[in-house]
């Protein structure tokens, strides 16, 4: 029973905030580091374990302890840290969310998240920043939700599993972005199927690109849209593609991101080019 309890001490002390120290660092909104408390929204505390290695513990400014990394060079440059070793990402109540193995930089290792109760979700290997292997992902009973086989950081198929321990059709676990649905087919035809290029336009010789970003839901529905400042700055050709946007690609529903197995918010950018054009040379 006093094992017990000096091993509870011994845990509450892992987790619980350290007092502030001269190796206290506070950080701002933009992950810059701070001389004082003033401004800072989280702050960290650094420790030397030993030569290159370095222990930074997070927490927000109520003391819950939210990550931990190793470092091999922490500084106050980003562009400088050197992740080495292992990094754990950790949920309110304690318990880890991921937890990730870095060396010189690079994942390399297993890589594991958990449910909140501690339950393990999701497993796989990286080798230099790529999955490699069997990717596995589990229900909250433990039992299989997805099997898959990376090579280089590539799906290379798998099997996918409803609740009821059936199988279902496999869609890869990670995908970056949304995607139009194979019967609308090609984007770029599905653009020039729908855009209209404007007279007014045309009567200012307006040729240039204009980029909208569409933000997609988990269920591939397009819940904002806006026009990327860097786009050509012609009224008419923002107008049309504004039109293209609310009136065809806002009513489909795209084939959303993947992450981790799971559907994901995405943003994506789709580009649409009005080029005037060019009248046939007369024939001799």
């Amino acid at each position: 029973m006093a094992g017990k309890c000096l091993l509870g001490l011994l845990l509450m002390s892992f987790l619980t905030a350290p007092s502030f120290s001269q190796d206290t660092i506070y950080i701002d909104r933009k992950n810059k580091w701070l001389e004082s408390k003033e401004g800072a929204v989280r702050y960290c505390v650094r420790t030397y374990l030993k030569k290159d290695s370095i222990e930074v513990r997070y927490y927000n400014l109520g003391d819950t302890l939210l990550l931990i990394h190793h470092f091999s060079k922490f500084t106050s440059d980003p562009k400088q840290c050197k992740l080495n070793g292992q990094s754990a990402i950790y949920y309110a109540n304690g318990q880890p969310s991921d937890t990730r193995m870095y060396v010189d930089g690079k994942r390399n290792g297993e890589y594991l998240r958990f449910y909140r109760d501690g339950k393990l979700k999701y497993r796989c290997t990286f080798i230099n920043n790529a999955r490699e292997g069997l990717v596995e992902m589990f229900y909250p009973d433990g039992s299989i939700w997805r099997t898959e086989q990376f090579r280089k950081g590539r799906s290379k198929g798998g099997h996918l599993y409803d609740e009821e321990g059936h199988e279902v059709d496999f869609y890869p676990s990670e995908r970056p972005a949304a995607m139009l649905p194979a019967e609308y087919g090609d984007l770029q035809n599905f653009i020039r199927e729908h855009i209209h290029y404007p007279k007014e336009a045309i009567a200012q010789n307006a040729e240039g690109r204009i980029f909208v970003q569409l933000a997609i839901d988990e269920s591939g529905r397009v819940i904002k849209y806006r026009i990327h400042p860097k786009s050509n700055e012609n009224y008419y050709l923002r107008k049309e593609v504004s039109r293209f946007a609310e009136e065809d690609l806002m009513e489909i529903k795209w084939i959303p991101a993947v992450k981790f197995g799971e559907f994901d918010k995405s943003i994506l950018t789709v580009p649409v080019t009005f080029n005037i054009p060019k009248p046939k040379a007369l024939k001799q």
